[in-house]
């Protein structure tokens, strides 16, 4: 999710809100690599738990997806 905010404000907020790019990117690069590092060590203990994730994570998208799409044409009343 760090990753995620932090390519968000790379790309839509850093003149906003004055960010420094080297820092964001600097970040970023350090999420990949403990969340790799991460990764590396549950595969190597119990694959199955990374299958069940992707199968998850897959599900979730999914979801979102259809639920945007078919809320698509509702406005917010407020």
């Amino acid at each position: 999710m760090d990753i995620g905010i932090q390519w968000g404000i790379l790309r839509n907020l850093r003149k906003e809100v004055k960010a420094n790019s080297a820092i964001i990117i600097t970040a970023i690069l350090l999420d990949v690599i403990v969340l790799s590092a991460f990764l590396w060590i549950k595969a190597s203990i119990d694959i199955s738990v990374i299958f069940v994730v992707l199968v998850a994570m897959t599900l979730i998208i999914l979801g979102e997806r259809w639920f945007l799409t078919a809320n698509k044409n509702n406005k917010d009343s407020t």
